[in-house]
Order: structure tokens, then sequence, then C-alpha cells
């Protein structure tokens, strides 16, 4: 009884410390795609930092499926740049830039290229200004300030401007 005991609290043991282990890297390549790509059209970054699903729990069971399920979450996507490829459970997550058509790409109400205004830090006023030029996802944009300097702000802290 001692003994069945021990290799139950093992077994457990070990399940829990495999389910607990990070998202591991196995390979970084600078461009992938499942689709073909005219070397004639101009394409334009759509969102860095992209990747479907979470890290932490990756639902891709091919690095091909991993590769359309970030590609597809960016509209207008088309293939990803400075790519990593993470496995963990037997599953796949692709992280990268998403590159593609540029045309009137957006989320909600807002496309590539609006003017917008937003809240700086500790401010009660809507009192920073710029132009939004990718998506990170579906909830965060990528504004360029009139200086230059590029933010990530939430789509939901962004009013349009004329």
């Amino acid at each position: 009884m001692k003994k069945e005991k021990c290799i139950v609290l093992g077994v457990l043991s070990l399940s829990f410390i495999v389910s607990c282990t990070p998202p591991k890297m196995i390979g970084q390549v600078n461009m992938i795609s499942n689709r073909n790509i005219s070397t004639t059209f101009d394409y334009e970054q759509l969102s860095t930092y992209s990747y479907s699903g979470r890290l932490s729990k990756p639902t891709a069971k091919t690095i091909q499926e991993a590769i359309d399920q970030t590609v597809k979450d960016v509209p207008g996507g088309e293939f990803i740049m400075n790519a990593k490829i993470y496995t963990k459970d037997m599953c796949y997550v692709v992280v990268g830039d998403v590159w593609g058509h540029g045309t009137n790409v957006g989320y909600g109400e807002f496309v590539r290229g609006d003017s917008v205004i937003w809240k700086g830090t500790g401010s009660t006023n809507y009192n920073k200004n710029g132009k939004i030029v990718a998506f990170k996802d579906q909830t965060t944009a990528i504004v360029e300030e009139d200086g230059g300097k590029r933010t990530e702000i939430k789509i939901k802290n962004l009013i349009k401007s004329e």
C-alpha cells in the first residue's frame, strides 16, 4: 500500500512539473509562409509580435496550422517575418511580424493610417495624438506619435481625430 501511494504521488508530481514547463523555442526563421508570395507586390508590415492563442496553452497540432492561425488573426496577413517557433505539449505556436496587403486593414472602426487621440499616462484629457501604423492584435494598435515614437495603445482607449 505504501509503495502504491509513492508511485501515485510520483506520477502526480511528474505530471505537475511537466505541465508547468514553459514553451520551448525550436526554431527561428527570417520568413515563413504556407502560401505563394508575389515578388512584384509591395507588402507592408501589418502587425508586430503576433501569435495565435496563448503561448502557455498552444492548440495547433502542426507547424503549418500554427502559421495559418497567426497569419489569419491579422486582416490582410500573408506571411510572417522574424518568426520564432515554439512547442509545448506536442502543440506549436509561431510568433512574429505579420506582413501582407495593407489596404484598409483594421479592427472595428479603426484602420491603418487613421489619425487618433488618447489620454497620456496620468492624464484625464485626451492630450496625445498620432497615426495607427499597425495592429499588434485585435485589442492593441501601434501608434506613431507626432515625434516619431511608436507606442502600443489599447484600441478601446483610442478616439478617431480629424
